[in-house]
């Protein structure tokens, strides 16, 4: 009998009362791991010793039992915590027997299973109780699940509830034109069982080795260096012909070289730290690190445009700009498309490609993406939403969206002629947000409005179809119409026989969703709605000749500043069909203007290649300064930065010029004030218009 055995069976007796502790676990369920420990083992090595001297190849097994389980141990372990124990002693026995192990190392044997089923003691089993007291209480009820009745009975006063109900409804919906009908339906039941199944033990089997310190290093030793072939190599096979290693050029390793990815990407870095070398004061003043001093008593208010750099590159110097856009979130990135050569004729500009370039105030020697279209740009815009993708509007009536995070040209969306046929340019591109008075709601909350040559306004959803609906087409328009007065025509002009007008210009009412104004070519300004389909709201002439601009204020949202072909810009309100102010400078056409986002009172218009600073704080009849450019070249766009520090300027010879703004006087407290203050004292030469414009209530409307 084991220690554990006799401990088992030890009991605890004080006058004449049992009080052995009891087991910690309850021998009905006992431990599924193994109850063996080194004393069973040295008693049954002990006992083996004493029925046997020597150990015989032939295998067996020794059975042990006790009251709660039974286990069975091989003779291999007895043999293998005998020889343990048998160290000390081993002088003793060795005349005795000798006893051999290591022939027992290369056997396998069959893992007995690892459930134990526990046996039951029948000196365990009680008698059982010939009296059992069960208190019965009553707990708090509560509802783990309800499902409330939907139906009731007739007879019942709920029932008769619901019928006048019924009948309430009946009578409500018993019109002309709506019928109702009663049907009844059962719902099918559907029986559910749990369902159980076993699974299958999985044969074990145990097998002995020898593992010491020197084989393990040798293990890892092999693993980590190149293993030997599993296989013999046959004597009889020629040995294979080991591939010749060609001598490339170093001219074709470069060209391998150049053609990844990361090493544009590293060239692309590079570039720009050294173009810091040759940039770096223009960089810094472009960041605003390097300003002027507002409060030096020897600033002098000269309104002047410094040159920090141009964007120009040799195969640009016949192409004519024709848009320019900043990012709305990246102020460095500036996008320019390319229309044709000046030099082309109007009908072979459809066939001439086109050009799209991202330049980056980090570098403004190179272009950081360069994109190559088959018909001319004609208009571009960022996303605000997702600045990475910008809009192109083309020549031949197609509109895409492009990723330019991506080097090669990656178009997101495509227009097809199913949606929009039309063959004529789109003059202008642009995103809008989404408002409620609007077809559907894109999923980034912008949607793209275009217009081209034949008179359509179209909006674009931006989804996987990308389809153009037409939201409006205008005419030519005749008879009177309020705004300036129109030239008398020439007897000996050509009639057009189209008998819509060329939309030039698009833009968003900045305070009134879902309206936008109209800029066309015959100098009207449309004031336009997204759910007025059929015609405009409100027509009135602002220029003799095609519109070039029309922005409006950033500070005051019913003023509206527009340029055109009859030499002139004009400042207009809305609710006058009259203009405020009226500028001009020379007899050329102003191409461009744009607003400071600094200065209420201060824009910019580009007349040939002149670019004219105004300030109508201080004067109307002449630019606080001209800055000239090259000789002979017409500035076609110019447009301030998001911070009012720079202007951008750009030519017909492909050329980009970025100014830094000096000597500007600092931004008034009361922006709006301020404006308003000014256009009265400009407009007391006017009495009359004056008057009308006070009377509009504009400044209590603006505050």
């Amino acid at each position: 009998m084991t220690i554990l055995q006799k401990r088992d069976r030890l009991r605890i007796y004080y006058e004449g009362e049992d009080l052995t502790p009891r087991f910690l676990v309850n021998p009905l369920y006992s431990s599924l791991e193994d109850k063996r420990t080194a004393f069973d083992v040295i008693s049954l090595a002990q006992l083996e010793n004493s029925r046997s001297t020597s150990v015989n190849h032939v295998r067996t097994s020794y059975v042990i039992s006790s009251p709660l389980f039974s286990s069975i141990y091989s003779l291999d372990e007895i043999i293998d915590a005998k020889c343990n124990d048998s160290i000390i002693s081993f002088t003793k026995e060795s005349n005795k027997a000798s006893i051999k192990t290591f022939d027992v190392i290369e056997d396998t044997e069959d893992v007995p299973s690892q459930f134990h089923l526990p046996q039951l003691d029948s000196q365990a089993i009680t008698s059982p109780m010939d009296r059992v007291t069960i208190v019965l209480k009553e707990t708090e009820t509560f509802f783990i699940f309800e499902l409330p009745q939907l139906t009731a009975d007739t007879t019942s006063t709920e029932g008769q509830l619901v019928a006048e109900e019924n009948e309430r409804y009946k009578q409500v919906l018993a019109t002309s034109k709506r019928k109702t009908m009663n049907t009844e339906t059962q719902t099918p039941q559907i029986y559910t069982k749990t369902r159980g199944t076993c699974v299958g033990r999985q044969e074990r089997k145990n097998h002995a080795t020898i593992v010491n310190n020197w084989i393990m290093f040798d293990t890892l030793q092999n693993k980590n260096s190149n293993t030997e072939k599993l296989y013999k190599e046959n004597r009889f096979k020629f040995d294979e012909p080991k591939p010749k290693e060609q001598c490339r050029d170093p001219d074709d390793e470069l060209g391998i070289i150049a053609s990844k990815d990361s090493y544009e990407e590293a060239s692309r870095i590079i570039l720009h730290i050294l173009a810091n070398k040759y940039y770096g004061k223009e960089q810094k003043r472009f960041v605003g690190l390097l300003r002027q001093d507002p409060c030096d008593p020897d600033l002098e208010l000269v309104y002047g445009l410094e040159l920090l750099w141009q964007h120009t590159r040799d195969d640009l110097c016949t192409r004519r700009v024709s848009a320019i856009t900043w990012n709305s979130i990246n102020n460095s990135l500036l996008a320019v498309g390319y229309m044709s050569p000046t030099k082309l004729r109007h009908c072979q500009e459809e066939m001439a490609p086109g050009i799209v370039i991202i330049w980056c105030a980090k570098n403004p020697a190179e272009p950081d993406r360069y994109y190559e279209f088959s018909s001319p740009v004609t208009d571009l815009d960022w996303s605000r939403t997702r600045p990475n993708l910008l809009a192109i509007g083309f020549y031949d009536g197609i509109v895409r969206i492009i990723d330019v995070s991506k080097k090669q040209l990656t178009i997101i969306r495509q227009s097809d002629r199913k949606s929009v046929s039309s063959y004529e340019p789109h003059w202008q591109v642009t995103w809008w947000p989404i408002t409620s008075e609007s077809f559907e709601i894109a999923s980034d909350g912008e949607q793209l409005y275009v217009c081209n040559q034949d008179g359509c306004i179209y909006n674009f959803i931006p989804d996987e179809h990308f389809i153009g609906r037409q939201l409006l087409r205008l005419w030519r328009t005749e008879g009177k119409v309020p705004g300036i007065q129109q030239l008398d025509q020439c007897l000996s002009h050509k009639v057009s026989i189209a008998q819509s007008t060329a939309v030039l210009l698009l833009r968003c009412h900045p305070s009134q969703p879902g309206i936008y104004f109209v800029g066309t070519e015959e100098g009207y300004v449309h004031r336009c709605s997204t759910s007025h389909h059929q015609s405009q709201l409100e027509t009135f002439r602002a220029h003799n000749g095609p519109i070039h601009g029309l922005e409006f204020s950033p500070f005051c949202e019913k003023i509206l500043l527009t340029c055109g072909a009859d030499w002139t810009a004009r400042i207009w309100t809305e609710g006058l069909n009259e203009p405020l102010l009226t500028f001009s400078t020379s007899m050329a056409c102003v191409t461009s203007v744009s607003w400071s986002p600094r200065n209420s009172t201060i824009f910019a218009s580009a007349v040939n290649n002149e670019i004219c600073i105004w300030d109508i704080r201080r004067k109307t009849c002449r630019p606080a300064s001209v800055t000239c450019i090259s000789q002979g070249a017409i500035i076609q766009k110019i447009q301030f930065t998001s911070n009012g520090e720079q202007i951008v300027a750009a030519d017909d010879n492909g050329i980009v010029y970025v100014y830094n703004t000096m000597g500007i006087p600092l931004a008034p407290f009361d922006q709006v004030q301020t404006f308003i203050n000014a256009i009265d004292k400009a407009l007391l030469i006017k009495p009359e218009i004056l008057k009308r414009f006070k009377n509009l209530g504009f400044i209590n409307v603006l505050e």
